[in-house]
């Protein structure tokens, strides 16, 4: 039997090392990109919430000493946190563009191998499918060539011993 029972056609899909194709686009940004994605990681720190949080509790304890400069409530300090955080918001948003480029790209790997084991389970399914019909035709002819060899064995049975 030479013939192949089932022929592969394997999926056209070769995975990709995501991590390096994200270094190698974070190299070819601009250094825009580069400043603002820098600005994110530093922004998204817990060590920037705690040292704005500690000039806020500091500017407050000064205003309610002698020391005073700032008479009204608080306007200076509101204008000296806001005025960066508008500047900061489009860096930040670019930032963020650059950094969710690798879960575009991880989610697209996972897309990719998935759809690479859907295609490799139905040609698993359809191997097996070949298989079971050649089994199949194999239990037949099997049952045949039994039926044959019980009919000779009863008509040999059969003959009168001394017949030939």
């Amino acid at each position: 039997m030479s013939e192949k029972l089932y022929h592969h056609v394997p999926h056209q899909y070769n995975p990709r090392n995501v991590n390096a194709i994200h270094r190698e686009e974070v190299k070819r940004a601009g250094f825009n990109q580069a400043v603002a994605v820098a600005m994110t990681k530093l922004m998204s720190a817990m060590l920037t919430f705690w040292i704005v949080g500690l000039f806020i509790a500091v500017w407050i304890i000064i205003q309610s000493t002698s020391l005073a400069w700032d008479k009204s409530p608080y306007p200076l300090l509101l204008t000296i946190l806001n005025l960066p955080q508008i500047s900061m918001m489009i860096a930040l948003g670019v930032g963020q563009g650059v950094l969710g480029r690798k879960q575009e790209l991880q989610a697209d790997e996972t897309y990719q191998t998935t759809q690479k084991t859907y295609h490799d389970s139905e040609q698993i399914a359809r191997h097996l499918d070949s298989q079971d019909t050649a089994l199949i035709e194999l239990q037949k002819d099997i049952a045949a060539l039994k039926e044959q060899l019980n009919s000779k064995l009863v008509r040999a049975s059969a003959k009168p011993k001394g017949a030939v």
